[in-house]
């Protein structure tokens, strides 16, 4: 069986309420031939703890993480879906809210999408130039739950 994903079936938008009063943003700038978002949990999911009694538990319900954006400029404003503005208009903001981030996209037919709430800026470079290409930002985001949706 072939799997099939079709090229340019994705969506991502974001939504801030001190940015465009939470108006979701279509984002653009993603590389076809690249990873453009990656979701990694912060610790592992499923833990077993030893207590003192001799007893086990296990947590299981960690979903927190990093989410790494790879994207270009493709604007100067962060209302026309550049990541690099909308990242930096956070920043001069100073968050202290989180964004919602919403993934859509297609694989082998079905529909599928992801929600990161609670999202902040963890790490964005002001600035990237290189010659003969647009240069990748890998912007880093902390979140503090997902869900499908």
């Amino acid at each position: 069986m072939n799997n099939v994903q079709g090229v340019g079936n994705f969506t991502l938008s974001t939504m801030h309420p001190l940015i465009l009063g939470g108006t979701a943003i279509s984002m653009k700038g993603y590389k076809l031939e690249d990873t453009f978002l990656d979701a990694t949990p912060l610790m592992e999911n499923s833990k077993i703890i030893a207590l003192i009694d001799g007893t086990l538990t296990i947590t299981n319900k960690v979903k927190a993480g990093t989410l790494k954006i790879n994207c270009v400029r493709v604007d100067a404003d962060y209302k026309k879906g550049d990541w690099v503005a909308w990242g930096n208009e956070l920043l001069k903001l100073g968050d202290s809210i989180g964004s919602t981030i919403r993934g859509a996209y297609e694989f082998n037919g079905a529909q599928f999408g992801i929600s990161f709430f609670t999202c902040c800026i963890k790490t964005l470079k002001p600035a990237i130039l290189a010659g003969n290409d647009a240069p990748s930002y890998d912007i880093e985001l902390t979140y503090a739950d997902w869900d499908f949706v």
